[in-house]
């Protein structure tokens, strides 16, 4: 793909705001060589999310009304994947980590909306990201590997070039990307994974952590809306 047609093509899939922030890691060598991986194992494989969803997180949150991240860890694997961490507006059969997150929604907030589809969260300002942004079918975690220099400059970058943002990290690969984040700008509203493997474990368990209305207070306190979960 010559480069206009590659940048034309970049600027649709992230629109331009997003863009403009990420272009020397779209335009590297490690990015291409990442579609080229990705291109020879579909030939393999069936990999999860689409790949028209495959930055669907970044079309649904412009940059400009970015406010908060929920950072996952990995792509749904058995095919209800949409393109923004949590969501499965694909498939009729609610994931386990979904259901406990609805779970925990309906005991800490007054009449939320308890759907498959978290789109209504991404137009509101928060990007909805996983740490890996595609996986092979049934293979949790089997592009972790390929996608960690991307979400590493991408954290960077906005907490470079964003300040006051709130953080929602599930689980522990999520959180350890607070590493490349200033702390002293950003807020965290850390938990154990909402899986039914980690969600009543850690030292702040996903179940009982009240972790949206302390998002939202979080927001107050910056002078942000608050979300309507």
């Amino acid at each position: 793909m010559k480069h206009i047609e590659l940048a034309h093509f970049l600027i649709d899939s992230f629109g331009s705001e997003w863009y403009e922030i990420l272009k020397d890691i779209l335009h590297s060598d490690y990015f291409y060589q990442l579609g080229t991986i990705l291109h020879e194992e579909q030939s393999k494989y069936t990999i999860y999310p689409s790949k028209k969803d495959r930055f669907r997180a970044f079309q649904e949150t412009p940059f400009d009304k970015l406010k908060g991240i929920i950072l996952g860890q990995d792509c749904y694997h058995d095919g209800s994947a949409d393109g923004l961490c949590f969501s499965a507006s694909l498939t009729d059969k609610r994931p386990p980590s979904l259901n406990n997150i609805l779970k925990e929604m309906y005991e800490d907030i007054e009449n939320p909306t308890l759907e498959e589809d978290l789109t209504g969260w991404a137009k509101q300002g928060i990007l909805m990201l996983n740490t890996a942004l595609t996986v092979r079918e049934k293979s949790p975690n089997s592009h972790k590997e390929l996608w960690s220099p991307f979400t590493k400059y991408l954290i960077q970058q906005i907490s470079k070039h964003k300040d006051n943002i709130v953080w929602m990290m599930w689980g522990n690969q999520a959180q350890s990307y607070k590493y490349y984040i200033d702390n002293k700008t950003h807020s965290f509203v850390c938990t154990s994974h909402p899986s039914p493997l980690g969600a009543y474990h850690g030292e702040r368990p996903f179940m009982g952590s009240r972790c949206f209305s302390q998002f939202n207070r979080e927001l107050l306190v910056k002078n942000k809306q608050e979300i309507i979960w």
